[in-house]
């Protein structure tokens, strides 16, 4: 459990370092999303997305991009690997949605299915959580509880900052649950 803990906080300070260079609220470009599950980790990809930045003559930048669907990019994604631990009572389907940035005034995440050509998607529920302190710094994150069967989900995320920063972005990402495979002994 301890080992779990604070690999989690390294990777939250890690992460929160490389965002803190370029001021913790920058919403100059769509932040990064990792995918944290016990020791486990993978970078979400980032799908369509629309954005909005300030330019330095005070113009506004406005970013429209498009993207496969989550389920067509499939051969792009890393799978996050979740794996159950008899040591551990933490259920190994709680992963951790953790931004390079500010988090998102709003997030939605859905499981994407497709059952012989019928695609249809499942509404999860993600809940925002406090993860520690790092530099004095309170760092939270979203919670979130994946299914044991391989899937592929899509996190959307939309910043409000003003009327000129911010935006929606479609991240996606793939988990699956892999046994620990058993030793022989003798």
């Amino acid at each position: 459990m301890k080992k779990h803990v604070f690999v989690l906080l390294v990777a939250l300070f890690l992460l929160t370092s490389c965002g803190e260079k370029d001021s913790g609220n920058d919403l100059s470009k769509p932040p990064e999303l990792t995918v944290v599950c016990g020791e486990a980790s993978t970078e979400a990809v980032k799908g369509t997305f629309e954005w909005s930045y300030p330019q330095k003559d005070g113009t506004t930048a406005h970013i429209i991009a498009d993207a496969l669907l989550p389920l067509e990019m499939e051969e792009l994604l890393t799978p996050l690997v979740m794996k159950p631990s008899p040591l551990s009572h933490i259920d190994p389907r709680t992963a951790y949605l953790i931004f390079d940035g500010p988090l998102p005034d709003r997030l939605q995440l859905y499981r994407w299915h497709d059952d012989q050509g019928d695609t249809y998607t499942v509404h999860l529920e993600a809940e925002k959580v406090e993860m520690g302190k790092v530099n004095g710094k309170r760092i939270f994150a979203f919670q979130v509880q994946l299914s044991e069967e391989y899937g592929i989900y899509e996190v959307l995320a939309q910043w409000k900052d003003g009327e000129h920063e911010g935006g929606e972005v479609s991240y996606v990402f793939a988990a699956e649950m892999r046994l620990p495979e058993l030793q022989s002994i003798g």
